[in-house]
């Protein structure tokens, strides 16, 4: 779940890319040294670093809000399915397993229309994942297994699948609230450098990737220069966006390596075809 910190985290972390164009082991784009950090300055920290001519650029959440929830609340994966690490050979009546062991993952074998399924857990080994299987099977019919192989005497069909377990997330609500990103610098030159690239930057960037994996919209409001505390040579420029983003919740959802049939509008015994949902 991603909140208003965040978003401060993300922006920050965006900041000191685009005034780091080519990375914090070369010069910025004023020439020296800037930071860039989620919160409010402290002042002491601010005035050392001003009179040694670093420049701030803080980022902080605005008070107030606005509810702005209006979207479907369905499960949406999150990134790539990972590739399982296992993987079957079936050569007549015998299914080998290989691969690497790690969890989370299911394998499955569907011998003659019955399926037979198994979670892999932290300490198996391909032996142990076969032994596991093989038991199930041998509720029904003859089966043996010997380490990374399982045989089935006289089955007609044997299909053998590995699932893999994906990351998702359910939208509960959003919201839009507005930050305030401000531009500390001991010079009007570098201010404007700084103001300069970041509007640029961000004008260009209309989505934000958050850590919960859902994306927010990201939209300029308004922006002025305040000069009252040039005396103290420090000179300052507010920048105000508007961020909309979800509050999300994750889980988990397996691949289905079987599955039950309708046959006629009815539903086949789960217990000849049993099947794997995801865990919504």
């Amino acid at each position: 779940m991603a909140d208003s910190f965040d978003v401060m985290t993300t922006l920050a972390e965006m900041m000191t890319g685009i005034v780091y164009p080519n990375g914090t082991a070369n010069p910025s784009v004023t020439g020296s040294d800037v930071i860039c950090y989620p919160g409010w300055p402290t002042q002491s920290v601010l005035d050392n670093d001003i009179l040694a001519s670093k420049s701030h650029v803080s980022i902080f959440c605005l008070p107030g809000g606005q509810n702005t929830t209006r979207y479907n609340t369905r499960h949406q994966r999150i990134g790539a399915a990972p590739a399982p690490t296992l993987s079957w050979a079936v050569s007549g009546v015998t299914a080998t397993i290989s691969g690497a062991v790690s969890v989370p993952q299911n394998v499955g074998i569907i011998v003659d229309d019955v399926a037979y399924t198994y979670a892999v857990q932290h300490a198996d080994t391909l032996a142990t994942i076969c032994s596991a299987l093989a038991g199930l099977i041998a509720e029904n019919r003859a089966c043996t297994s010997s380490g990374p192989v399982i045989t089935i005497p006289a089955a007609l069909t044997i299909i053998a699948r590995v699932g893999a377990v994906s990351n998702i997330g359910q939208e509960l609500s959003r919201q839009k609230e507005c930050y305030q990103i401000t531009v500390w610098a001991a010079t009007p030159a570098n201010r404007k450098l700084l103001m300069s690239a970041i509007r640029t930057a961000l004008a260009a960037t209309p989505r934000l990737s958050l850590i919960d994996g859902f994306g927010a919209r990201l939209r300029y409001r308004n922006g002025t220069p305040l000069d009252d505390t040039q005396k103290a040579l420090l000179y300052r420029y507010d920048l105000f966006y508007e961020v909309e983003y979800a509050t999300t919740a994750s889980s988990t959802a397996s691949q289905a390596i079987a599955w039950t049939v309708s046959v006629a509008g009815a539903s086949v015994d789960p217990a000849a075809a049993p099947s794997i949902s995801f865990n919504f």
